[in-house]
């Protein structure tokens, strides 16, 4: 079980380099987040597991953010959807401690202490 503890929005006073962020971060830093999203499929890939999730997050925005590997088929996650995605480590995400790391730090620098699984295996 991993326990987070992390900062809410107010908490943490005003940010700076705002401006240079895309929308979505922008709007996730300004409001907070219910929830972060971690998954071992995702976009850029195309697939059943992809597609659900991907429409579930827009559903979703920009009141959730995407945890995913930061590289998929040779192509970086996107940054450029209505929802903030943050790169995870590696091609694929496993329960390693270095996953568990970034999923802490993720949730932490987003104000939420809710993770989501988005798919069920290898998570």
């Amino acid at each position: 079980m991993i326990t987070i503890e992390a900062q809410s929005t107010a908490a943490r006073g005003p940010s700076t380099g705002m401006e240079s962020m895309p929308g979505a971060m922008m709007a996730v830093m300004s409001q907070g987040i219910d929830a972060l999203l971690a998954t071992s499929s995702f976009l850029p890939g195309r697939g059943g597991i992809e597609t659900y999730l991907d429409t579930l997050a827009r559903d979703l925005a920009p009141r959730v953010a995407v945890l995913a590997a930061g590289r998929r088929d040779g192509l970086p996650l996107p940054r450029d959807l209505p929802y903030a995605t943050e790169p995870g480590p590696g091609r694929m995400l496993l329960p390693t401690p270095a996953v568990e790391r970034a999923i802490v730090r993720a949730a932490a620098s987003l104000g939420t202490d809710r993770i989501l699984f988005g798919t069920p295996w290898p998570l």
